[in-house]
């Protein structure tokens, strides 16, 4: 899958794994994102510049299934027009563990247990979901001026609750069943 030479998804597969190359290339369209961001916060946002540019990286993150934490690529500082050139290699098992949800349960009387679900069907079902964030100096941080509504994690694991979504993309993963790389 390629999103315009700004992400691209590969995969490569043995008898018992498939591995997911994914590559985070670049991000555009940043400094319009800014101006709507700035706008949609409560408090408004600062900036280091409108012309020096902001600190992007991205979160990538797969259905539960396939893996639980977030990508994130290392922050490109001042810029507009990030390059990342960051690839993820992630091994896939052929089965994943899925938890069934309450109304998949409630059809059945038994208790709810782990299942195993082929990665076709989650591949065919999910979509991948990037999101690029602004990583807000210590400097500028000011604990009314919250960056998002998401929930916060860790800046080892990814946004922290001072940093500010920019945008977001969701890729679905079904044409990786039809094509192998992109």
């Amino acid at each position: 899958v390629d999103n315009e030479g700004i992400s691209q998804v590969q995969l490569r597969s043995s008898r018992s794994q498939v591995n997911l190359l994914l590559g985070v290339l670049r991000a555009t369209g940043l400094k319009d994102a800014v101006q709507l961001a700035t706008l949609s916060q409560p408090v408004p946002l600062e900036f280091a510049s409108e012309e020096a540019g902001i600190n992007a990286y991205v979160a990538a993150t797969l259905p539960v299934p396939l893996r639980k934490d977030k990508l994130v690529t290392k922050a490109v500082a001042r810029t507009f027009s990030p390059e990342f050139s960051h690839f993820f290699d992630i091994s896939l098992p052929l089965a994943a563990d899925h938890a069934p949800s309450d109304s998949d349960s409630a059809h059945h009387h038994a208790p709810p247990s782990s299942q195993q679900v082929p990665l076709a069907e989650v591949l065919a079902g999910g979509r991948l979901v990037m999101e690029v964030w602004h990583q807000v100096p210590r400097s500028e941080f000011r604990p009314a001026s919250l960056g998002c509504e998401r929930q916060p994690f860790g800046r080892k694991l990814g946004p922290t609750f001072r940093d500010a979504l920019l945008g977001c993309v969701e890729i679905p993963l079904v044409d990786l069943l039809r094509n192998h790389t992109g």
